[in-house]
């Protein structure tokens, strides 16, 4: 019972980080914190960086298992405005803690 927001916001507030989504994930057997984010600029942060500034932030089960940089986060446009897609985030999150290399 972790709000994605609290985490999504100290990875926002770091340097060179343009948007983040956190989301939560199955490793093995246990729920945990993974992260999307997309850099701002040319040189994005290291995700080592990135959840160091999480763990001097926030408790340790809220700092990402890992951090994935992506040129984009997947939204869909609707009659309601621009929506972020959790679900495609969510599988994409799946295959590459399944397949790590």
């Amino acid at each position: 019972l972790v709000n994605p927001v609290e985490i999504e916001d100290v990875l926002r507030a770091q340097p060179g980080v343009a948007d983040a989504q956190a989301l939560a994930v199955d490793i093995g057997g246990k729920p945990r914190c993974v992260a999307f984010v997309v850099p701002a600029g040319i040189t994005p942060p290291s995700t080592e960086a990135l959840r160091a500034a999480a763990a001097q932030r926030l408790a340790s089960f809220k700092v990402p298992a890992h951090v994935w940089f992506v040129d984009a986060l997947p939204t869909t446009s609707g009659p309601n405005g621009v929506k972020l897609q959790r679900r495609k985030l969510r599988d994409e999150a799946l295959k590459r803690v399944a397949d790590p290399g």
